[in-house]
């Protein structure tokens, strides 16, 4: 216990940046999964006259899995592609100032290294912002489909619903 006492004593600037973007984060993601889980839609009625919702049905070309999968992972592959890169450059260049030169400035260079530290911390400041702009996005669709309740362009095409006269109403 006292290795991580030490830890956050010398780090307490990112342990706080951290702990307020993991309750930012952890705020915007309990409505987002209270939504998903348990809360029942807006229902609103329709008529059968709508032709906005007569289309027929068509299934998904892309998976709904396919498309989160493709939504986060590459913005996030990406974001790590690019910083691992800019570390690298900043690396060797700080090797080549390095080798050069060894006077006065090259003890100021020492002090401003890359390190692996550093490279995780840049990778954390990207990708944090992608996260929550993500939930407030996930969030804000969300709230506005349960609270509009607009019914699927196919849904008589579906749902087959009966006249009051007990007849199947089709396309």
């Amino acid at each position: 216990m006292n290795g991580l006492n030490q830890f956050v004593a010398k780090n307490r600037r990112y342990v706080r940046r951290v702990g307020t973007d993991l309750c930012a984060i952890i705020i915007l993601g309990i409505p987002v999964l209270v939504l998903f889980a348990g809360v029942e839609p807006y229902h609103r009625g329709f008529n059968c006259d709508d032709e906005s919702i007569r289309y027929p049905y068509k299934d998904n070309t892309i998976p709904s899995i396919v498309n989160y999968l493709y939504s986060t992972i590459i913005p996030i592959v990406t974001i790590i592609i690019v910083e691992v890169l800019y570390y690298k450059k900043s690396a060797e260049k700080y090797r080549k100032t390095r080798d050069e030169d060894r006077s006065e400035d090259s003890i100021v260079a020492e002090k401003s290294s890359p390190q692996r530290s550093h490279l995780l911390w840049q990778i954390y400041c990207r990708l944090a912002p992608f996260v929550f702009g993500a939930l407030i996005s996930q969030l804000t669709t969300d709230i506005a489909k349960y609270s509009i309740g607009r019914l699927r362009p196919h849904f008589i095409d579906v749902c087959q619903p009966q006249t009051r006269d007990g007849h199947q109403f089709s396309l």
